[in-house]
């Protein structure tokens, strides 16, 4: 009888273990992000990683959270963010928003980012603002 009666609230504990990692999962690739730990923040893209790209050149300077990620029915979360950074070789500040999808996975308990690293882009050569 026990078995029965605590099957049902069981749902809002899991919910809540689920939010906890994704808080945390979110806390933890903001600072690695934050502090330029590029190689550190590829290891939220799953467990293979994320290809290899040269981000020697970008000093991130702000991490804003516009939009709060949101547990989805279909466990996953979009979280939006405002990235400013700096190009170390032109000493120019840019700016990106960053669509975020992550998804759990229910196995590892794990929050895994889906979209891949922020896209800094270098403008083009030519452009001379």
């Amino acid at each position: 009888m026990l078995i029965v009666l605590a099957g049902p609230g069981c749902g809002p504990v899991k919910d809540d273990a689920k939010r906890n990692a994704l808080d945390n999962t979110l806390r933890s690739y903001r600072q690695a992000i934050r502090w330029g730990q590029f190689p550190a923040a590829a290891g939220f893209i799953g467990p293979d990683g994320g290809a290899e790209i040269d981000l020697s050149n970008i000093r991130v300077t702000g991490y804003e959270v516009i939009q709060q990620g949101v547990i989805g029915p279909d466990d996953s979360a979009v979280q939006l963010v405002q990235i400013d950074y700096v190009l170390e070789d032109r000493q120019r500040l840019e700016q990106l928003i960053d669509r975020q999808l992550w998804r759990y996975d229910e196995q590892s308990g794990a929050w895994w980012l889906e979209s891949g690293l922020p896209r800094f882009v270098a403008p083009d050569a030519s452009d001379t603002r």
